[in-house]
């Protein structure tokens, strides 16, 4: 599954943008106060109904809108969109968005390194109801836990039959998303 285009109109400084996205990698750069952190918002919020504080209409507008484009597998591509008419900080916003595939993204926010850490144990894998991953989504993931995920398939992935396929894939592709 992955996003293939998103429209934004009359969110945060965005007046009116359509992107489409490789599907290998995409890089969006540009000054400070561009839109670029509302652009990953509205990706997230796309996975991630339930209630939000995050996205805000633009002043000058009544309302925004954002579509997002998924291509969801077999050449379907499902469209979702919603609505954002708060501008308050303190007012909830429910996107009410495709949330059959709120497990199907990591956000990791402004966090741009893994801190140093002891492991007491291997653990678990974190488990969670789409609720909780929705929050994760709109919030970023705990951090700790990316560090717990690589931890858990390093060890294993030497071993025979320890690691699904999809696992030992998910692993050697998201080591190439990062230096160690």
């Amino acid at each position: 599954m992955k996003i293939k285009q998103i429209q934004i109109t009359c969110i945060g400084g965005i007046d009116d943008l359509s992107l489409s996205f490789d599907d290998q990698m995409n890089i969006i750069s540009g000054p400070n106060g561009i839109g670029k952190t509302t652009i990953l918002e509205s990706v997230a919020h796309a996975f991630s109904g339930y209630e939000s504080t995050l996205l805000k209409r633009a002043v000058r507008s009544e309302g925004g809108k954002v579509t997002s484009f998924i291509d969801v597998g077999d050449g379907q591509i499902e469209e979702t969109s919603y609505q954002i008419t708060e501008f308050s900080p303190r007012r909830h916003e429910n996107t009410n968005s495709i949330n059959h595939y709120v497990k199907q993204l990591i956000s990791l926010k402004i966090a741009r390194t893994i801190d140093y850490s002891a492991l007491d144990a291997v653990q678990r894998d974190a488990t969670r109801d789409p609720h909780g991953t929705a929050w994760s989504n709109k919030n970023g993931v705990n951090l700790s836990e990316v560090k717990s995920w690589f931890v858990n398939r390093y060890l294993y992935s030497p071993h025979p039959g320890a690691l699904s396929a999809e696992r030992i894939y998910n692993f050697e592709k998201a080591k190439t998303f990062f230096h160690y």
